[in-house]
């Protein structure tokens, strides 16, 4: 009897000594964990001091207290500690959510998150998250936010067409290809057949729309610094370089074959000097010399003569006074915005600012609004347009004049902002009474 309790008791002893031994081994092999980007630390996974497995004074009874209560805090600390991280992740997907909505980031999320590749015009900063700790916890691989923050999101077609639309600069090209049919109508005397309008605006248009193209395609660079054009589809990186090369050359070449084949060789010749002027003589300049202010006019009056061309086939003194006008007209319309954005075109080096500076700006201002008025009324002298065309072109000249001379008094951006929008309307409005005469003249034969 006494033989069998020892050999018991003996072998009590043994399962104690063997399970000390087995949580020691295990202490080395369970230590350290799961972190979120911080510092590693072996920790013991049931509590936050190291095991220690030498035995604890009080005997076994106490030691598996201590064991058991040391378990349990343990994992009350883990299950808080994953809490707080499943809350914290729980609170930047929904941060994110509500900032793809409204596009207006919180400072918790440009905190957070890393700036998107997909979205370049997010306002994001990188920075790292604070490093969170969690003991009791096995280090199993988790899902990481951050690394979802960064997955390319795919855009829709619809998106992506809308890219490729603004490369084209609607705004400017369909300006461009209203000009060249109003001068078509005027060159016809109003006479002009519905097809060869209809060619005539649309190859302009379409020859217009690659240059523009190729224009950002030029300026990429540039544009990614300037504020004005950092949202241009190149600098925010929603079409790429080579696609809007190809895009913008299969547009241009399209438009001069179009254009060639269906009005005529000198039309499509005109509209590839345009372009050439553009970007041979205009884009190069920019950074060298204010003579771009002057060269880049050139192809910017060119869909008059364009427009004339394509009905006369030839270039005569009405094609030419139509010329004129939108080249006068250009220059304070370019001045006044390269007041405005001084700062922005100093940054990339355009210099489109003469050097006297407001001085100099607001004398040529004057000077080309001052000669605009008699030029303007050279297609009634021609015998394109009557006496109501002369009087309204008289009247837009002296209120384009009269900004000119305020902006020159005092140049500001104020005055010089109204330079520009005064130009905005002139052109627009001196083409309708343009339209309206050649019309009234049709119709009542005088």
């Amino acid at each position: 009897m006494h033989c069998r309790l020892a050999n018991r008791r003996q072998g009590i002893r043994g399962s104690l000594r063997n399970e000390r031994e087995t949580r020691a081994g295990r202490a080395g092999s369970q230590s350290a964990v799961y972190v979120i980007p911080g510092r590693l630390e072996r920790k013991n996974l049931l509590s936050s001091r190291v095991f220690d497995p030498t035995p604890a004074p009080g005997g076994t009874a106490r030691r598996l207290v201590n064991l058991t209560r040391e378990g349990l805090n343990g994992v009350k600390a883990a299950r808080a500690a994953m809490k707080q991280h499943l809350n914290g992740i729980l609170d930047m997907v929904l941060d994110r959510h509500r900032c793809d909505r409204s596009r207006s980031p919180s400072r918790a999320t440009r905190t957070l998150f890393a700036r998107p590749a997909a979205l370049g015009t997010f306002p994001f900063r990188e920075r790292r998250v604070s490093a969170v700790r969690v003991t009791g916890v096995s280090p199993h691989p988790r899902p990481n936010p951050m690394a979802q923050a960064n997955v390319p999101i795919t855009r829709s077609s619809s998106s992506r067409l809308h890219a490729y639309y603004e490369l084209t600069k609607p705004g400017i090209a369909g300006y461009v290809m209203i000009t060249a049919g109003v001068s078509a109508f005027v060159a016809s005397s109003g006479r002009i057949e519905l097809a060869l309008a209809i060619h005539t605006i649309a190859g302009t248009g379409l020859a217009t729309a690659g240059a523009l193209t190729l224009n950002q395609f030029v300026e990429r660079d540039v544009d990614a610094i300037m504020h004005r054009t950092q949202g241009r589809p190149l600098p925010t990186a929603r079409v790429a370089p080579m696609e809007a090369l190809a895009f913008g050359s299969a547009l241009l070449l399209g438009g001069l074959v179009y254009m060639g084949l269906a009005i005529g060789a000198l039309p499509a010749l005109i509209t590839a000097m345009s372009g050439l002027m553009y970007h041979g003589v205009y884009t190069p300049l920019k950074t060298r010399s204010y003579m771009a202010t002057l060269a880049g006019a050139v192809p910017g009056a060119l869909p008059m003569l364009i427009g004339w061309t394509a009905v006369t086939g030839s270039i005569d003194p009405g094609g030419l006074a139509l010329f004129a006008i939108g080249y006068l007209w250009q220059l304070p319309h370019v001045l006044g915005l390269a007041w405005m954005l001084r700062a922005d075109y100093a940054r990339v080096g355009f210099r489109l600012i003469p050097e006297g500076g407001a001085r100099s700006i607001g004398t040529q201002m004057v000077a080309s609004t001052a000669l605009l008025i008699p030029v303007s009324w050279t297609p009634t002298i021609l015998g394109f347009t009557g006496l109501p065309y002369a009087l309204g072109a008289a009247l837009l000249g002296l209120a384009f004049l009269t900004t000119a001379i305020r902006a020159r008094s005092d140049m500001t951006d104020e005055r010089a902002r109204g330079v520009f929008l005064a130009s905005l309307l002139y052109h627009p409005l001196l083409l309708g009474f343009m339209l309206f005469d050649t019309l009234r003249i049709l119709m009542t034969g005088a």
